[in-house]
């Protein structure tokens, strides 16, 4: 490895190891066609996910992260894709609260889902996960205003 490169990588992993960071990770492909989402396939663009992960990729990926130091104060599930779509789900977050994050946070990190609320086989599994915070993609109260937005989606399953 030439000198400056191994320079810049030294600093790339002290900068690692001493800030925290915010982690998505999508598990899933989505469900609506939303307006207002550049993968819903209106803008032109396509939704190119490729279905659901696993839990040992999932698994992986996080043991990885501990693995490496990388300080992650908070964690979302999903972002682009519908996390409740994939039955690993609960799953998941349990194995995130139980090995992550590292005893150097002191504090319980946060674990979040973004959704659009229209599948959500097992609430109360979900619910006893450990997730901490759940966010909510609503584009209206009636569904006639809603399926503007969230094409395909039904608030009444919101």
């Amino acid at each position: 490895m030439k000198p400056k490169v191994r320079k810049n990588f030294y600093n790339l992993k002290r900068l690692l190891r001493r800030e925290e960071f915010k982690l998505y990770l999508d598990v899933a492909n989505c469900n609506l066609k939303c307006a207002m989402c550049p993968r819903g396939g209106i803008s032109g663009l396509t939704n190119d996910a490729r279905g659901l992960m696993s839990l040992g990729l999932f698994r992986d990926i996080i043991n990885k992260f501990i693995e490496e130091n990388v300080r992650i104060c908070h964690f979302e599930v999903g972002n682009w894709g519908e996390p409740l779509l994939n039955p690993e789900l609960p799953r998941m977050i349990r194995y995130l609260k139980e090995s992550w994050p590292p005893a150097w946070m002191g504090q319980p990190g946060r674990i979040e889902i973004s959704t659009n609320l229209n599948h959500l086989a097992d609430p109360e599994e979900l619910l006893g996960s450990g997730i901490t915070h759940i966010g909510i993609s609503v584009s209206g109260m009636t569904q006639e205003a809603y399926s503007k937005n969230h094409i395909g989606g039904r608030i009444d399953l919101v």
